[in-house]
């Protein structure tokens, strides 16, 4: 054996390990490393002189590094975009971050082949190697059991079914495809290939900061093609937990659970003679918005919360479609949508998770709670047809405010902390508008509205109330707008205009009453 002496070894120079290579091996299904035994131990130390204390690092006799972490475990060797994105966003610390760009990647790879796929990549802990076998089970549970996933289910019009699944775990991450029922056609997987924007968007929103429903790209599908799709989300951790959306021809819907509240949200697109034209539908949205706004300002909703709320409302009523016939065949015209919001039937709730903000009473709970509703119902033929709609809203609410402008709320179990009011909202509204025809003549056109709304305020000085103040509001009110639709047409026919109601008078006066539609649920105009 040749003797090491300094002349065959720099004295500055140290060995320097070799980083494993992450991405996936060329030619094996799996990276294995090999049990450490006794014989792995180094084959030598150098030591090259007191004066200098270099560290070292050493290798077994195979040529391992000694205290190597286990090695990346890949599900299969085939190189492409999804492989490739799971080893740029394995080290991400962020569980969202992890799925960054890797929906599109899966969606547009299958829409490219049409067929299934599955890869996935485990790195265990601890330094034994797991056997084929218990490697199988892991792979399997990360794409199955992961605390963090997301899914895309889309059928086609074929009957085909097309199933993306994203799953992240500590030691894991994998991505999956899969087709059953049949091979999607051409125009399907055109169909299929354009949503992936739409799928990425969707989960780069669930980690945005604050969080976004970005669900739109996922609601524009051709229909022609696609008969529905289905998103879901789990987040362990994150501010969105769990997420499921569902869109088809006749409906959309999403429910939402997260560290501040929950949501719920569905719109039914089926009955689209009710929908009004663009700017009507945009009127309407916006003054929806408006009062959700004014909904929170109230009762001191979460704004984050109630921007995840607003985000989808926005995009479940838009791109709904344009009015047309019902299956009974009537189609209505100006005068029927004034009397209508002009978007289509929904059902809505948000809610937040109740907190005990106050040690010295633990009674008086933070909370927020509000839902809102429309529905519309439509009989008869053309000429006898008749029109309802309903809208419902209510807002339950409780908070704590600082007694002294400029102070901050700090509740603790002194009573000098107790300065205070403790407020507690009860509002609830609702209103409707009908019109019925027979023989193609108006012979009712009615709005109603009617509103009770009341704010509690009991005000605490050094832990000891001082007074209860309540402060009621009751609206209630019904016109019928018969009589003013029928003296616009007279002035109209007055000024030449006859009596088709086309005239500038009878547009002011429907303009005027859809106007009064929308504003019929104000429920909530001041704090």
């Amino acid at each position: 054996m040749t003797a090491i002496t300094s002349a065959s070894l720099p004295l500055t120079t140290s060995l320097t390990a070799i980083t494993p290579i992450t991405s996936v091996p060329a030619a094996t299904t799996l990276i294995s490393t090999t049990a450490t035994t006794a014989a792995d131990s180094p084959a030598a130390v150098v030591s090259l002189g007191n004066a200098i204390t270099t560290a070292v690092d050493l290798y077994s006799s195979r040529g391992t590094l000694a205290d190597a972490p286990p090695a990346l475990m890949w599900e299969n060797t085939t190189q492409n975009k999804v492989t490739s994105t799971i080893a740029g966003n394995l080290n991400s610390q962020d569980a969202s971050t992890r799925f960054k760009g890797l929906g599109a990647a899966l969606l547009t790879q299958f829409a490219n082949s049409g067929s299934g796929f599955s890869q996935s990549v485990l790195q265990p802990t601890g330094n034994a190697t797991p056997s084929a076998s218990a490697l199988t089970a892991l792979q399997s549970n990360l794409h199955a059991n992961a605390e963090n996933a997301v899914s895309l289910t889309i059928k086609t019009a074929s009957g085909a079914t097309v199933t993306l699944s994203l799953s992240s775990s500590d030691t894991g991450l994998g991505a999956q495809v899969s087709v059953t029922g049949g091979k999607l056609n051409d125009s399907e997987l055109a169909a299929v290939s354009k949503l992936a924007d739409g799928f990425q968007s969707a989960i780069d929103g669930l980690g945005a900061k604050p969080p976004k429903l970005n669900l739109d790209g996922l609601t524009q599908f051709d229909k022609s093609a696609l008969t529905s799709v289905d998103f879901t989300a789990k987040l362990a951790g994150g501010d969105i937990q769990t997420l499921s959306f569902s869109a088809d021809a006749n409906k959309r819907s999403v429910s939402m659970t997260g560290v501040v509240g929950d949501l719920n949200l569905s719109v039914d697109t089926r009955n689209t003679a009710i929908l009004g034209n663009a700017a009507q539908q945009a009127k309407a949205l916006q003054t929806y918005l408006t009062k959700f706004d004014s909904a929170r300002a109230r009762g001191h909703g979460d704004e984050e919360l109630m921007g995840m709320f607003k985000d989808a409302f926005t995009t479940f009523n838009t791109n709904v479609g344009s009015a047309a016939a019902t299956t009974s065949g009537a189609v209505l015209n100006d005068t029927d949508h004034a009397m209508l919001t002009g978007l289509a039937d929904f059902s809505a709730s948000i809610s937040q998770h109740a907190q005990s903000v106050n040690p010295m009473r633990t009674n008086e709970v933070d909370t927020f709670a509000y839902t809102v509703s429309q529905s519309t119902q439509a009989k008869g033929a053309q000429a006898n047809r008749s029109i309802d709609q309903q809208q419902q809203s209510q807002l339950s609410a409780s908070y704590h405010q600082a007694l002294y402008p400029g102070t901050s709320l700090n509740l603790t179990l002194d009573k000098d902390s107790q300065n205070y009011t403790y407020f507690k909202i009860a509002d609830s509204a609702s209103s409707s508008s009908s019109i019925a025809y027979s023989k193609n003549a108006i012979i009712s056109a009615a709005l109603s509205q009617s509103s009770t709304q009341s704010k509690t305020a009991l005000t605490y000085v050094l832990g000891q109330l001082q007074s209860t103040v309540t402060t009621p509001k009751q609206v209630a009110q019904a016109s019928s707008v018969k009589d003013l639709l029928e003296d616009a047409l007279k002035q109209d026919k007055a000024s030449g205009f006859g009596g088709s109601g086309n005239g500038p008078a009878y547009k002011a006066a429907i303009n005027g009453i859809h106007e009064r539609v929308l504003g019929a649920l104000d429920i909530a105009t001041s704090n």
